[in-house]
């Protein structure tokens, strides 16, 4: 039987990533179990509003559109295990029962969810080298997704949703610095290469590619300020390739221009040169 592994986080770079594949040795918690901690106390009317068929199943389908049933599948199973008890509750009648379970199943969906989402946004980070831009937050937001889980399989789902939310939270801050930074050196390159472009006067002498160069940089900007931060990094590298491009048209424009003239000066030379020599053949012959 394989080691039952915890961590679904990176504790940092030099670490390799270790992905959880099955339940963790602490078991299956009992049901019902993770609802000590700010859930059911007393009287489960106090939460009837709290938890439906409706919302339960909501909550389901946002753990399944986050990825938690590909990241996690055993806690997700788990948790369509306490969902399904629930519902044959509710087929039963038992109000109480179905309100304990749902509510458990309902957390379990919700922290489940946030793990994931959590982890996409470290994946994010990843493929992006965001680490280097802001490590401490990011091992902050690795230390918070690994207690997450550690206290979801403890059955502490109080504290497993705070320290979950804390991770998606520091991840998001995380890749959401680390867009910011990349798209402004992305987009003071673009402006270097407009800069070059305009003093070499491409705007006149290659207007047309010069003024779709400028559209896509414009609209690498309008990205920008709408925090579309991996679209405006594009348009960015896009508009100061197009600039690139210009630049190096006109100037092979005015390499063409230089050298015509160069070739028509030349003529103009050769003929001066034959006129004079037809003035001195017409001289020596009076």
């Amino acid at each position: 039987m394989k080691p039952q592994i915890r961590h679904l986080f990176f504790a940092g770079l030099l670490i390799p990533f270790i992905l959880l594949s099955c339940k963790t040795t602490g078991g299956t918690a009992a049901p019902g179990a993770g609802i000590t901690d700010g859930g059911l106390t007393g009287d489960t009317e106090d939460i009837s509003g709290d938890v439906t068929l409706e919302t339960l199943e909501a909550a389901r389908e946002a753990a399944l559109a986050a990825g938690a049933q590909d990241l996690v599948p055993d806690r997700f199973s788990q948790a369509d295990t306490q969902g399904g008890l629930a519902r044959e509750l509710n087929d039963k009648g038992d109000r109480k029962g179905f309100l304990r379970e749902a509510l458990d199943a309902q957390d379990r969906y919700q922290i489940l969810t946030l793990i994931a989402q959590a982890h996409a946004k470290q994946q994010e980070a990843d493929e992006n080298d965001f680490f280097s831009r802001d490590p401490d937050n990011y091992m902050l937001a690795a230390t918070a997704g690994n207690k997450a889980v550690e206290f979801y399989d403890d059955g502490s789902l109080a504290e497993a949703r705070e320290t979950a939310a804390e991770a998606l939270e520091r991840f998001t801050q995380v890749v959401h610095n680390g867009w910011v930074a990349l798209v402004e050196e992305w987009a003071a390159n673009a402006s270097e290469m407009r800069a070059a472009a305009q003093e070499a006067r491409a705007d006149v002498a290659v207007r047309q590619d010069f003024n779709a160069a400028e559209q896509v940089y414009n609209q690498a900007h309008t990205a920008r300020r709408a925090e579309e931060y991996a679209a405006a990094g594009e348009l960015f590298k896009q508009a100061a390739d197009l600039f690139a491009a210009v630049l190096a048209q006109t100037a092979a424009k005015r390499q063409r221009a230089e050298e015509t003239l160069r070739q028509a000066e030349q003529k103009v030379e050769e003929s001066g040169k034959k006129a004079q020599e037809a003035e001195e053949i017409i001289g020596g012959g009076e």
